[in-house]
């Protein structure tokens, strides 16, 4: 099953009463593919993400062919975004003002939180 089908609402899988997730099989990257994975949160470990982001890109002839964008922790359940998927496909990710244009919608609606970028606080 795809992962962006196993969550069904907050707190709620697609999985039967007593059924327990065993195994998550997660494909290589193939060539010209690009994997990152950001997580904030206030504290650096054993915390629930405030906004994880994962990105997968793949590459070919310099161009983004294929972008995968998704989000945690800003709505009931990890959701990919469609939107940021189509605005990066086709640039060229050497090119700062492609990645300038196609960031351009989400920077007059978001603004970052308190909280965004810190790696560690203390208590």
């Amino acid at each position: 099953m795809p992962l962006e089908d196993f969550f069904i609402d907050y707190g709620k899988q697609d999985r039967a009463k007593g059924e327990l997730v065993s195994a998550i099989t997660a494909p290589k990257l193939k060539a010209g593919q690009h994997f990152h994975a950001y997580k904030i949160s206030k504290r650096f470990d054993q915390d629930i993400s405030a906004a994880p982001r994962r990105l997968r890109v793949t590459l070919e002839a310099g161009k983004v062919s294929e972008a995968r964008v998704a989000f945690g922790g800003m709505a009931a359940t990890p959701k990919r975004a469609a939107n940021a998927e189509a605005a990066l496909a086709g640039i060229d990710p050497a090119d700062a003002s492609a990645v300038a244009r196609a960031a351009a919608p989400w920077k007059k609606t978001t603004s970052p939180s308190p909280t965004c970028g810190r790696a560690r606080t203390t208590a």
